[in-house]
């Protein structure tokens, strides 16, 4: 599968749970490096947003986003961490 469009079903599996898995977790699962996805996700909105920054610091937040173009509901929902946590996750609804 071309890798825009399992990013954009990864997309769609987030805000569909609204829960948030970071940049790393979902390149591990798509094969690319987590600065890569990136360039997947179009341009700054809430729909792309539940892909975020695993740095805690960063309160796990996406990268170079303004706050309205953050989904209201991110900062209250879970992160997928890992590539496993992301797999079960996705295993779970399938």
């Amino acid at each position: 599968m071309d890798k825009g469009l399992e990013i954009k079903f990864i997309l769609y599996f987030l805000n569909s749970l609204k829960i948030r898995a970071t940049y790393k977790a979902v390149g591990d699962l798509v094969g690319l490096a987590p600065v890569g996805v990136s360039n997947y996700l179009g341009k700054k909105r809430p729909f792309a947003s539940w892909i975020v920054s695993s740095d805690s610091k960063k309160s796990f937040m996406p990268t170079g986003y303004n706050e309205n173009e953050i989904h209201p509901d991110l900062k209250k929902s879970k992160v997928l961490m890992t590539v496993e946590e992301l797999t079960k996750e996705i295993d779970k609804h399938n």
